[in-house]
């Protein structure tokens, strides 16, 4: 045994005997009642006589699992400890324990059990519908990868022993999927499928281009699910008839038409820093650079997806001021061009200076400067927002797109950035605004 099973092996121990020391035992229907209205909550029940049941108090049980959810680093979850305390105790056949050995053989047979839970390791294969793929594809801590009669998941489907139904076979045979690694028991491990599948599907709605149609930004990424959605039906029934019939309207949502391909995987390494974004899902929970990027993304995300267009601009600058040292619009913009300037790309059409006989000779500082200023003009509709204010009317849908692209620019830069100076602290990253410097031609490993 390791010195962490060790470790963990004792702070087991200690949090199991103080809780067992709050067990009072109750007749059936006493503990029933007892557990009626969410005060007290059952251990488990033992036959003697007649069955009965140790009861706790509810606040103990919840300071129970909230040890063992860090003991265990939140990999085994309320379900498995009840159900494992009940084997336990089955298998020991008694309580109150009558002996130190008993009690001790309880406690070892329970770190047994729960530890297995916390060890287990699977790969998880998760379908995604509405998505083309032609190449395995790393979108934060998955690898999306491409459909086909010979891939892992066709021939998963096309398993006899896995007794697929018909339907879910033919919906399932041909998808592209994430696959990723995840632990623990079977609640932590639907938990991690739909964390780590929400996150490499921010990442792709990141890399994948926007289109316009009839003046208005749309990207088919954002169909992509881990959901079922071939067809979709809309009802239309008249609120002022009595006429029965209903008119309607069906049909399947934009996918994605052009595959994921080597082209859009080297463009999206090039120009839009995926593999330091990937990076930085991946070392979320190991620095707080990481942790900040990863928040101002989701921040991203949600702006990406909203249908308002001053509730999406709001989030794009949200998103871009977390990853700025702290200030007033003025102090955040001044950071913000050296951010861009020093990360080196820009995503999307730049403002030139008009003044120059020729405006295509405006230098990239210059072209920075100029392209960001109206960042200003957007912090303060975003206060605004923040509090209340409907600022619809202020808000175009060129001011969304200049703001996502600055956004998106001001993520990528961030990504390269800390990576490349390998900064593993907040203190670190702000220091780096005070004397902006280009990053080292390598990264750092």
């Amino acid at each position: 045994m390791t010195t962490d099973s060790k470790k963990q092996k004792q702070e087991l121990g200690a949090a199991i005997k103080q809780y067992l020391s709050q067990a009072e035992m109750h007749p059936i229907q006493e503990a029933l009642e007892l557990t009626k209205f969410g005060d007290f909550a059952f251990v488990f029940g033992m036959e003697d006589k007649d069955l009965i049941y140790f009861l706790v108090p509810a606040d103990a049980e919840l300071k129970l699992m909230g040890k063992i959810d860090k003991i265990f680093n939140s990999q085994v979850g309320p379900r498995t400890v009840r159900s494992q305390l009940n084997r336990t105790v089955e298998e020991i056949g008694e309580f109150p324990f009558s002996t130190n050995e008993k009690e001790e053989k309880f406690n070892d047979k329970l770190f047994k059990l729960l530890n297995f839970h916390f060890e287990r390791q699977y790969d998880a294969i998760v379908p995604l519908y509405q998505i083309e793929c032609s190449v395995k594809f790393p979108l934060a801590n998955a690898v999306l990868h491409p459909s086909g009669s010979q891939s892992e998941l066709s021939q998963i489907a096309n398993d006899a022993t896995n007794s697929f139904r018909d339907d879910d076979k033919a919906q399932i045979e041909n998808c592209s999927f994430l696959k990723f690694r995840v632990t623990g028991d079977n609640d932590s491990r639907l938990k991690q499928v739909d964390e780590e599948t929400q996150q490499a599907l921010q990442v792709l709605r990141y890399i994948y281009p926007w289109s316009e149609r009839d003046g208005k930004a749309y990207n088919v990424s954002h169909g992509v699910s881990m959901w079922k959605q071939s067809w979709r039906t809309i009802l239309f029934q008249s609120a002022s008839s009595k006429d029965s019939s209903v008119p309607w309207s069906s049909g399947i949502p934009p996918g994605i038409l052009h595959p994921l391909s080597e082209e859009i995987f080297s463009y999206a390494n090039e120009w839009l820093s995926l593999d330091e974004v990937n990076f930085h899902f991946g070392n979320r929970g190991r620095n707080t650079v990481s942790q900040r990027f990863c928040r101002a993304f989701q921040y991203f995300d949600i702006a990406s997806q909203s249908a308002e267009a001053d509730i999406a601009l709001a989030n794009y600058i949200i998103c871009i001021d977390i990853l700025l040292p702290s200030g007033n619009a003025e102090e955040l913009t001044e950071n913000l061009m050296p951010l861009i300037e020093k990360g080196g790309r820009y995503e999307g059409k730049m403002i030139l200076n008009e003044d120059l006989s020729d405006p295509n000779s405006t230098e990239w500082a210059e072209r920075v400067r100029l392209t960001v200023s109206k960042y200003k003009d957007f912090y303060n509709i975003r206060n605004k927002v923040v509090h209340g204010n409907t600022m619809r009317d202020a808000v175009s849908h060129s001011d969304v797109k200049q703001a996502r692209q600055i956004a998106k620019s001001a993520i990528r830069a961030y990504a390269h950035l800390a990576r490349a100076f390998n900064w593993q602290t907040d203190k670190e990253a702000k220091d780096w605004f005070k004397n902006p410097c280009k990053p080292p031609e390598k990264n750092s490993p």
